[in-house]
């Protein structure tokens, strides 16, 4: 069983080609896709599946496909059972117990006598185990559901099991119930993934790129190595044949420079021989043809160089480092930012307060502090407390700071119908130039002709560097950044760049993440897991 692919192009209906002539194979175990977002690789997945159909080339599958569904509306209508497509087999299986079972109920069944254990098996694996089989899919938690749908797709059994994305916006519990199944999978799977933690799981990596499709015989950490290596091979290569250029064109002026003092002295003794005007016109012609060709044979030699200088400096990786180099405002550690006493929240629909432990914490200047919990566990209602969105209806909080800066998941600081310059100019001092607002832009890696693209037609990371420019470059950066899923539908690369600009950042950060690469790689120092059910924990990284 394999999915073979051979001299594959893809043109939008734009006219723009999303990559060409990919030739690959990929056979039993687990594969991750990676690479920069809009370089194709959700396109790729729907050609596998067939939903779309390629320009030119081939994709042949030898065994059966099921792929993750994106649209969860689907099963609006769906109890778990159906959504397993065992509620036929069930109810079957429930009319042969009670003795009212027909031929038909026995066609059905299909002999699967131990059916409810291997459901009770799967949902377990799933943990899901809690849940009806009659429960109504739309009552189920974003969580929950993808694990259902994930779970149906190991009910088929397929040959070849296609996910996109599959662990965003799941919180921590559900993450790492979907890494267990995955890793535990034996046949073929082709994930495409920012996760790195996900990543790690696969046997092999492939990164999709505007330059094609490479391999990777290994997972995340590996793939990262090699990376590192062929960057540093990349960086080698230019370093030594620009060393060549430099070097070949010294040679070349010291050796015209010799050619013309011999050529000169040359000419001065044959004068002084007395050597007649014709004789010393073909001696002069014949130094003039040694010179140029000379001179040809060095411009050759030059042009190949320099075409290997560009060559070189073509396979170099494209590193994009975010630069924050303006005075910021400080508060100075140990100074309380924000103190948490005895708070909890009532919703006036609800008999009972959120958190079945009142809050009590505190973060200081320049701690950086992680909310964690399950979905729906109140992380956005605590944000909400702390931004005076919302009032304590007990205990109270005290915040330090009138300077904070939100990055909520929907960068609604954005307006999606204002160019990037225009966006910043509405968060800088007044009368601050246009330059010196581009030059603040190039600091978040914008530069030319981009400033003047609109909000709305960027990628999910150019537009939370938009926000960030927004928030950090103008004449009042925040004590406290506030961060809600930040890392969400960003690819590897501008995760990267994120951490580069938070690293930066000398304030107070309180963000909302279940990417624990990221979270090690911004420095958090505390951690606050919030429960409804349970009490709350601090814990110290």
């Amino acid at each position: 069983m394999c999915i073979t692919v051979q001299q594959l192009s893809y043109q939008l209906p734009s006219g723009q080609t999303l990559f060409h002539n990919l030739t690959f194979t990929i056979a039993a175990g687990k594969t991750g896709l990676t690479g920069d977002n809009g370089t194709g690789k959700s396109t790729l997945l729907q050609l596998i599946s067939r939903n779309l159909q390629p320009t030119i080339g081939t994709i042949t599958i030898e065994g059966n496909i099921a792929a993750l569904p994106q649209d969860f509306s689907l099963f609006s209508a769906h109890s778990v059972a159906q959504v397993l497509g065992v509620d036929k087999q069930l109810e079957a299986l429930h009319h042969i117990l009670s003795g009212l079972g027909t031929e038909q109920d026995y066609f059905i069944l299909d002999d699967a006598w131990d059916l409810e254990e291997r459901i009770e098996n799967l949902l377990q694996q799933a943990n899901l185990s809690h849940i009806s089989l009659q429960k109504a899919f739309y009552s189920l938690s974003g969580g929950e559901m993808s694990r259902l749908l994930f779970a149906s797709l190991l009910w088929k059994e397929p040959d070849f099991i296609l996910l996109d994305e599959p662990t965003n916006h799941l919180d921590t519990p559900s993450r790492e119930a979907f890494y267990q199944m995955i890793s535990t999978y034996k046949r073929g799977m082709l994930v495409v993934s920012h996760d790195r933690q996900l990543l790690r799981i696969m046997d092999k990596t492939l990164e999709l790129s505007t330059q094609g499709l490479k391999l990777y015989g290994g997972n995340y950490d590996f793939y990262q190595a090699q990376k590192e290596i062929e960057q540093a091979a990349a960086a080698q290569q230019y370093a030594n044949a620009r060393a060549d250029l430099k070097k070949s064109i010294c040679q070349q002026r010291q050796m015209l420079e010799k050619q013309e003092k011999r050529s000169a002295r040359g000419e001065k003794q044959n004068i002084q021989k007395g050597m007649d005007k014709m004789a010393l016109n073909y001696m002069r012609d014949a130094s003039e043809k040694t010179m140029s060709f000379t001179k040809s044979v060095q411009a050759s030699r030059m042009k190949e160089l320099e075409t290997k200088v560009t060559a070189a400096k073509e396979r170099l990786p494209q590193t994009h480092t975010i630069t924050i180099d303006l005075e910021t405002h400080q508060i100075p550690a140990g100074k309380k930012l924000i103190i948490a006493s005895q708070l909890n929240y009532e919703f006036p629909e609800q008999q009972q307060t959120l958190w079945a432990e009142a809050l009590d914490f505190e973060l200081s200047g320049g701690q950086r502090l992680c909310l964690s919990g399950n979905n729906g566990s109140g992380k956005s209602t605590l944000l909400h407390l702390i931004t005076g969105q919302l009032q304590p209806t007990q205990g109270n909080i005290y915040v330090g700071t009138q300077r904070i800066g939100i990055l909520d998941q929907k960068l609604a600081l954005l307006d999606n119908e204002l160019t990037l310059l225009e966006n910043v100019r509405r968060f800088a001092p007044d009368g601050l130039p246009e330059h010196e607002l581009r030059i603040r832009l190039g600091r978040f890696l914008f530069y030319h002709e981009t400033v003047f693209k609109k909000a709305d037609v960027l990628s999910g990371g150019e537009k939370m560097r938009a926000a960030l420019a927004c928030l950090l470059v103008t004449g009042a950066s925040p004590d406290l950044l506030i961060l809600d899923e930040p890392t969400n539908n960003l690819d590897i690369s501008s995760i990267h760049e994120l951490v580069s600009a938070l690293t930066q950042f000398h304030g107070s950060i309180i963000v909302v993440s279940h990417d624990q690469d990221f979270l090690k790689d911004i420095g958090i120092t505390h951690e606050l897991r919030l429960d409804r059910h349970e009490p709350y924990q601090w814990k110290i990284w």
